[in-house]
Formats: structure tokens, C-alpha cells, sequence
């Protein structure tokens, strides 16, 4: 199949006669629902939604994931609509960010009309932060300062900052870009980081600069410090809901 849509389709149908009528919906989000979608270098991600009785008989989905797999359909989300609404207080982001850019494949819309407490996104801006400013350091001591693992800390994490940024643009009520670079862009200028920095980090996780070792870890140095700046700032920050 070459085609995403010719994809999405399979993967609907499959999907459909896997769970029958324990199906609710499946859910499109991230990069296959927008124009920075890469055929084979993309990963599609989705939310299936289940029944109760379905929820407890996921494990039907075994051998499907491995076939979906290799289409490079992600791991789905497997919820039920009760988890969904019960969880947007302990999962703001990933909630938020799915709201953001997502097509309904099959069946209710399940995130249309649910509710996000500001405080709640704020209070998770602030543990992914600090939290993800403990790994970018552990990376660099525990890599040994090896080019190609300091090449994929900058990409694994700056996928990671960028939900967080698009939630902090949504707690100052700034029009959140579709484009990931916009919204690392967006997010700078908001928050006074280094505009410069992220443009040269998102070449690197675009695998379109190659910096030797010592270019690297002083572009980590950078790096870390600003995402430290940011964490101290969004501790700082009251939102009203």
C-alpha cells in the first residue's frame, strides 16, 4: 500500500472486524493528520475505543498490532470512554495535543466535548518539564558523549517538548500552529528561549545537519539550560480555569 489513505482504510476495516461491536471509535492524531506526514518515516497513531466488555478482551489485539506494526501504525491507545473522562485531569497533554490534529476514522467523536482544567495542564507542563530535564542530563553522562546517541536524545526529546509547548501556548491563549518547528518558534519567542538554538536542534531531528562531538554536547549544555529556564518559569506561572 502506498497511499496513506489506502493505509488508514485497511487499518479501519481491520480494526472494525477485530472488535465488532465492542468498537466505539477509531481516532487519527499527530503527524498523519496534518501535512508534515512522511510515508514510511512517519509513525500513524490512534486511539481505538472500546466497550467495556471489549477494554476486557483487548488482548484479541495481539497479532494485529504486529501486522499494523509493519505499516508503521503505532501502538494504538486502547480506552474506553469512562478511562477518557476520568483522566484528562491526570493526562492533560497527551488529551490536549491529541485534540489538536485528529481525524474520527470510525464512529463517535469521543474527544469532542470533553473538559481540561488549566490548572491541571499547568501542574503536568511542570512535572514533564522537570522531569524530562533529569533525563536530558542522565542522557548525556550515561552516553558517553557518543554523536549518535546525543543525535537521538535531541530527537526523542525535542518531539516530547514540543506537546509541551503546544500546552503552554494553549495556557497563555496563543493560536497553537499545526507545524511542529511554529510551535518550537512560537513557544520561544513566548517564553524568551533561544529561538536560534531550537532552529539548529530541529535540523538535527530532521537528520538534515550533522554537528561532530564536541559541537554537540556544547549545543546540550545550551539546550539544557534553556529547558531549565523554561521549567523555572512554568513553576512560576498561575492560570485561571
Amino acid at each position: 500500500m502506498k497511499k496513506l489513505e489506502d493505509i488508514l482504510e485497511w487499518y479501519k476495516r481491520d480494526t472494525i472486524e477485530l472488535f465488532g461491536n465492542d468498537l466505539v471509535s477509531i481516532i487519527l492524531f499527530g503527524s498523519a493528520t496534518t501535512n508534515e506526514y512522511v510515508h514510511k518515516r512517519s509513525d500513524i497513531n490512534s486511539l481505538i475505543v472500546l466497550n467495556e466488555e471489549g477494554i476486557a478482551d483487548v488482548w484479541r489485539a495481539n497479532k494485529s498490532v504486529a501486522k499494523w506494526r509493519k505499516m508503521r501504525i503505532a501502538n494504538p491507545y486502547f480506552m474506553t470512554q469512562t478511562y477518557i473522562n476520568a483522566s484528562t485531569d491526570s493526562f492533560p497533554i497527551e488529551f490536549l495535543n491529541m485534540r489538536f490534529s485528529y481525524q474520527v476514522l470510525f464512529g463517535e467523536n469521543v474527544l469532542k466535548d470533553f473538559k481540561i482544567r488549566n490548572s491541571d495542564l499547568r501542574l503536568q507542563c511542570e512535572h514533564e518539564l522537570k522531569g524530562k530535564l533529569l533525563h536530558l542530563r542522565q542522557g548525556v553522562v550515561l552516553n558517553g558523549g557518543k554523536v549518535s546517541e546525543l543525535e537521538r536524545l535531541i530527537a526523542q526529546s525535542l518531539s516530547t517538548f514540543t506537546s509541551i509547548f503546544r500546552a503552554l501556548l494553549y495556557l497563555k491563549n496563543k493560536q497553537v500552529p499545526k507545524k511542529k518547528k511554529d510551535v518550537l518558534m512560537d513557544a520561544c519567542e513566548l517564553f524568551g528561549l533561544d529561538a536560534e538554538l531550537f532552529k539548529k536542534l530541529y535540523t538535527v531531528r530532521k537528520q538534515k545537519v550533522k554537528w561532530n562531538r564536541r559541537e554537540l554536547i556544547e549545543k546540550m549544555k545550551q539546550y539544557i539550560s534553556e529547558i531549565e529556564k523554561l521549567s523555572i518559569a512554568v513553576d512560576q506561572m498561575t492560570v485561571k480555569n
